[in-house]
């Protein structure tokens, strides 16, 4: 877990600085333990008594009144917000838990059999079509009817951003491809302007790195849409494993790509419309 700059005066209750087993604790041997303490799927914290702390700080984390970390909610009579890693998330006001539902787009592959073997420049669609399709998923849930090799065509056809200098498609050529279907952008530079574009409605298409959609120091394209409870729907067009499931907003971000080809236009993530 990742440790939050502590509130003045909640720090005196700290053994540890986050939630790491000390024990794997059950029953009466929980009454033994100090300091971080997980039984089954919970957190709890001992003091140096070996008393379970209830409705109280340990740093940056709140023990409801029944000894359990908090998580995802509004504590300490409403004034704090805690996390989906329970830790309190400074300056995190009431619009910031707004819930958006997610876009309704269809799921396009890049290696649909349909268009996985077409090639463009020094590549084919399973190879390196991830952006093209993940622009296609975004235009169609904006109500046009657009597949994977139309994108790849007016990006391949009308600019040198895809498969011609490197394999893939540059953040210049989604940018592009974005316009002309008659679609306004904005680059996204920060976490809280991508909680704000996805709360507000708007689909973001994120090229990412090493971590849950990306392996072995490539980078790739998804969409996100939706926002709830710290978590937004993502639409992958390479797995069938992680496509259309909701992810933690601070893991995406974090695993953002850094690589000029993607961050060309000043960021990796771009809000359309």
């Amino acid at each position: 877990m990742t440790k939050n700059k502590m509130k003045l005066g909640l720090s005196l209750l700290t053994v540890l600085a986050t939630p790491i087993a000390v024990n794997a604790v059950v029953s009466n041997d929980a009454q033994a333990a100090q300091g971080w303490v997980k039984t089954g799927n919970a957190w709890y914290f001992y003091n140096q008594k070996g008393a379970l702390v209830r409705n109280s700080w340990a740093g940056s984390y709140w023990l409801g009144a029944d000894g359990k970390m908090a998580t995802n909610s509004w504590v300490d009579n409403g004034r704090y917000y805690v996390g989906s890693n329970g830790a309190w998330i400074p300056n995190y006001s009431k619009g910031d838990n707004k819930t958006t539902a997610a876009l309704n787009m269809p799921q396009y592959y890049q290696g649909d059999y349909r268009w996985r073997n077409k090639r463009f420049g020094i590549g084919t669609m399973a190879q390196s079509g991830c952006a093209p399709t993940s622009l296609a998923m975004v235009f169609s849930g904006l109500g046009q009817k657009v597949l994977p090799t139309s994108v790849a065509e007016t990006i391949y056809n009308h600019t040198n951003e895809m498969n011609v200098r490197e394999l893939g498609t540059s953040g210049k050529g989604v940018v592009y491809a974005i316009n002309a279907y008659g679609y306004s952008y904005s680059v996204i530079t920060s976490k809280e302007q991508l909680i704000a574009a996805l709360q507000s409605g708007k689909p973001v298409f994120a090229a990412v790195g090493n971590g849950i959609f990306a392996r072995g120091g490539l980078t790739h394209a998804i969409v996100l849409s939706g926002y709830s409870n710290g978590k937004t729907k993502a639409m992958d067009p390479d797995n069938v494993n992680t496509t259309g499931r909701w992810y933690d907003v601070n893991t995406i971000w974090n695993q953002r790509s850094t690589d000029p080809y993607d961050t060309s236009i000043g960021g990796a993530f771009v809000q359309i419309g």
